[in-house]
């Protein structure tokens, strides 16, 4: 009985060995897979994903598309058509504001990467074409915002999108909705005053970060923000008369 409870230990003992080199050759492997090496947070697939993505720089992650697209201008028939629907408000005694979102890669252009290089994207060729449609807006009289140059100026020096989520980050929110109160001007803003409080940061729910996170071994950044209160300090009474729709596009 000893003889043979020696011989299953020493088996025992083979089959654990093979199985341990086995998982180093596996280790190893992995870690020479190119695509998790060059991932700062050791992902894979990401362009497999239903929206394809691609990794870059300080926990950024961009789709590559509508984020690397080059071309997010309007058709020219689409010009016209916004322009028709601004002259009919305007008619009823409303405003049409037009606000063209900058994608995430044209704000972060830097934060992109490497990558950049692979999917074609050039961002002063992508801010050009970007600056076109505003242009042409202008020039069909259509009250339009430019907020790319705010957004990417950032004179706060903090991130205007998410770095795992394709949404704007309450600065570059706070940036966009300046944009707009400039482009309107003081007429068309009310005099009472505003005060904002900002409480406790706390995380926000995000399903996109989740999907990309299960494509990756290192944690991604999480995403939080602070509560926002905001009160009437004064009331001055309103601003000018008038309505006014605010469009975006992005």
């Amino acid at each position: 009985m000893a003889a043979w409870v020696d011989k299953a230990i020493q088996s025992m003992m083979r089959h654990r060995k093979s199985s341990a080199l086995a998982a180093c050759a596996i280790c190893a492997f992995t870690v020479a897979d190119p695509a998790t090496a060059q991932s700062p947070h050791a992902c894979v697939g990401l362009q497999d994903m239903r929206v394809p993505m691609t990794e870059g720089l300080d926990g950024f992650f961009f789709r590559v598309e509508p984020d690397l697209m080059m071309d997010t201008r309007l058709s020219d028939g689409m010009i016209r058509d916004v322009a028709k629907l601004s002259r009919s408000l305007e008619t009823r005694g409303t405003t049409l504001v037009y606000v063209p979102i900058p994608t995430k890669g044209i704000v972060h252009s830097d934060s992109i990467g490497p990558d950049a290089a692979r999917y074609g994207f050039d961002a002063r060729l992508a801010r050009a074409l970007f600056g076109d449609t505003i242009a042409k807006l202008r020039a069909s009289e259509v009250v339009t915002v430019d907020a790319a140059a705010p957004l990417i100026r950032n004179d706060a020096g903090e991130t205007v999108f998410y770095g795992a989520d394709p949404r704007m980050s309450d600065t570059g929110l706070r940036l966009l909705a300046g944009s707009i109160a400039a482009e309107l001007g003081p007429e068309h803003q009310g005099t009472t005053e505003f005060g904002t409080t900002a409480g406790r940061p706390s995380a926000i729910p995000s399903h996109d970060r989740f999907l990309v996170q299960m494509a990756c071994q290192a944690s991604l950044p999480p995403l939080t923000a602070p509560r926002y209160t905001t009160r009437a300090l004064q009331h001055s009474g309103p601003g000018a008369d008038g309505n006014i729709v605010v469009v975006g596009s992005n």
